[in-house]
């Protein structure tokens, strides 16, 4: 996972630091758009990093409003772009978060979906699939959070995704 960055931090240093404590497989869930910048220095050898691979920027449904034409093409834009993940955020609707993974599956691109997606049971979000459950953790110190957490998690072992304390990788 690649945190968010201040500005003026440099590939060699983030890149650096992951090595220096073992990391060797980074994962950006921010669409960090200085990543193909780095990604390029990386390939002319200029700095040594760990293979690192990289997910869109957040497609937020509130930003889209109803539009579900501007959401596809944006989906279209970072298939072109290189990015190898598509990340769904703050997606409220059955229609808007089908369309998100209809129109990533035909360009191919895997979906990494927030794991609680408000009134909506996890068992709904595993049914279709997604690449990652991103921030399980985010249901932690709400009111019932203990019960849909339990809840969550026996939806995942039905599905046989195993759980890290922080994301949810399923596998795909």
């Amino acid at each position: 996972f690649v945190p968010h960055l201040p500005e003026g931090v440099s590939a060699e240093d983030v890149y650096t630091f992951y090595l220096a404590n073992g990391v060797t497989t980074l994962l950006d869930l921010s669409g960090f758009p200085e990543g193909f910048k780095w990604r390029k220095q990386v390939d002319r050898g200029k700095v040594v990093a760990p293979d690192v691979h990289m997910a869109s920027p957040i497609i937020d449904e509130a930003a889209y409003g109803s539009s579900l034409a501007a959401v596809e093409a944006d989906i279209r834009r970072f298939a072109a772009d290189g990015y190898e993940y598509v990340k769904s955020h703050n997606v409220t609707t059955p229609a808007f978060f089908d369309h998100v993974h209809a129109i990533a599956a035909e360009v191919g691109l895997p979906v990494i979906n927030h794991a609680l997606r408000p009134g909506f049971p996890i068992q709904e979000t595993l049914a279709r699939e997604p690449a990652m459950l991103a921030h399980i953790d985010t249901a932690a110190g709400r009111p019932g959070s203990a019960l849909r957490l339990l809840d969550s998690a026996f939806a995942l072992a039905r599905y046989d995704t195993p759980v890290s304390e922080m994301y949810l990788l399923l596998g795909r």
